[in-house]
């Protein structure tokens, strides 16, 4: 396996935990491609701790949709198709869609100021290509609007494909144009809902997540069909 540039643990922590977060941070954020192989002994030695961590985490992955196994390849992280991307973006779209509308009907100056400071926050985020800083403020945002709906559910439903939410984030930050893209869009959804028209903003926030997968759908086939491998 190509050794990268994964950064040691901190043993004050679980280890098993903390080789599962360190593993998990660079399945997401694409330092570890998918199709990548997942060597116990390497990844052991460069994390700086035994095998049995590094094991009990990647099986912990596999179990959470990241990691598979493959024969006589062993342990490889995932690839990303473009059914993959279809049903992802469908459930946030069906989900958000209904969330934005019952969190307009629940709407606090709080959460107004909140969103359109996290709108404003990402502007120089996405001019200065900082992928990390912009999936961050942009999954806040999509939270923040399923959490003022009120519905315990809808939130559990988010949080449980948090991870696979912000794979397809990742990716989409690589396309050309469509940071940008994104960004607008999410000003448009802001004005919407601050004007409280409920329709505009659902259709918005549906156009937003449509023209994700567009974009991502298209990117994936000039890739050959998935991301990685």
């Amino acid at each position: 396996m190509e050794l990268l540039s994964l950064p040691r643990v901190e043993r004050h922590l679980n280890l098993t935990d903390s080789v599962y977060a360190t593993l998990k941070t660079a399945i997401i954020e694409n330092t570890l491609a998918a199709g990548s192989r997942l060597t116990e002994a390497a990844l052991a030695e460069q994390i700086g701790v035994s095998n049995t961590p590094v094991r009990e985490a990647i099986s912990r992955l596999e179990r959470e949709g990241l990691v598979q196994y493959l024969p006589r390849r062993g342990a490889v992280v995932v690839s990303i198709t473009a059914e993959d991307i279809r049903e992802v973006l469908e459930v946030r779209e069906v989900l958000e869609a209904h969330a934005i509308v019952r969190a307009l009907q629940r709407r606090t100056p709080g959460l107004d100021r909140r969103l359109a400071e996290l709108v404003a926050e990402a502007e120089p985020l996405v001019a200065a290509r900082d992928q990390r800083g912009f999936s961050r403020l942009d999954m806040e945002l999509h939270r923040l609007l399923v959490q003022a709906s009120g519905n315990r559910r809808l939130l559990r439903v988010f949080e449980n494909m948090h991870d696979q939410f912000l794979m397809i984030r990742w990716r989409a930050f690589d396309v050309p144009g469509r940071p940008l893209a994104g960004h607008l869009e999410h000003k448009e959804i802001l004005a919407a809902f601050l004007a409280g028209d409920a329709a505009e903003a659902e259709r918005r926030l549906r156009w937003h997540h449509q023209h994700t997968r567009q974009d991502l759908e298209a990117a994936l086939a000039s890739a050959g069909g998935t991301f990685g491998d």
